[in-house]
């Protein structure tokens, strides 16, 4: 299954850019600002879509790192940041969405409103299961390397 994955996922790599530079052509060219705006977000999707594959890629292939400690803590507190950032533009973006009646204006807050939810929720989504998932204390490690090292320090032969 894995091979299978890593496949479609390397044609889908070279596919996302493609699509990436052809809507940010498009939208380059057009004067509206809507649709501009809308097409530019859609390309930079693409681009997110294919970092999204390259880690699906780099994970198949086995290129799985441990988290210390360190990285962890900076990680839960950029998280916590970045959750109430978004909280409190959903909040926001949900009463301006009541107040607008203009088709186009709705669109775009709508879209944002989308962003951030999803935002939002795959931030809860790592701060739960990721982060705590992959972690290893440097207690860990040590006691790792040296239950698996053939001579524990000493010199050996």
């Amino acid at each position: 299954m894995s091979e299978e994955i890593l496949s479609l996922v390397k044609t889908w790599l070279k596919e996302e850019l493609t699509y990436a530079a052809q809507l940010r052509s498009l939208a380059e060219s057009l004067k509206h600002p809507v649709l501009r705006s809308l097409f530019l977000a859609i390309a930079k999707d693409s681009e997110k879509h294919n970092l999204i594959l390259t880690g699906i890629k780099d994970y198949i292939e086995n290129n799985r790192p441990f988290i210390t400690e360190e990285d962890l803590d900076r990680i839960k507190e950029t998280i916590k940041s970045h959750i109430e950032e978004e909280s409190t533009s959903i909040k926001e973006l949900t009463r301006l969405k009541e107040q607008v009646d203009d088709p186009a204006l709705l669109l775009l807050i709508e879209a944002m409103l989308d962003d951030e939810m999803k935002h939002h929720a795959l931030l809860v989504q790592i701060q739960k299961l990721i982060a705590e998932k992959e972690k290893i204390s440097d207690q860990e490690l040590w006691e790792t390397l040296w239950l698996h090292s053939p001579y524990h320090g000493a010199p050996g032969g």
